[in-house]
């Protein structure tokens, strides 16, 4: 008599993206809460070191100085023009 259908393996009650990464802080967390250190916010598309977050944010910074200045030099150009 031949055995049945092989036994499906067992499916984990957590799915894989929030099962904890092993290598990395928080590991032994239990899957669900954040890990030691970190907020449970993330953005994504920030890079995760400091050097890269500081690099973006002092860009940004520095556009949006240059756009108000911009704005600040044409109004001033149309308002000479005027008179």
């Amino acid at each position: 008599m031949s055995p049945g259908p092989a036994a499906a393996p067992p499916v984990p009650a957590v799915p894989p993206a929030a099962m904890p990464v092993p290598g990395r802080p928080g590991a032994d967390a239990p899957s669900g809460a954040p890990a030691p250190g970190r907020g449970v916010w993330r953005i994504g598309w920030l890079p995760r070191s400091l050097a890269a977050r500081t690099a973006i944010f002092l860009l940004l910074a520095l556009m949006l100085v240059q756009a108000a200045g911009l704005l600040i030099h044409a109004l001033d150009r149309v308002d000479l023009q005027r008179f």
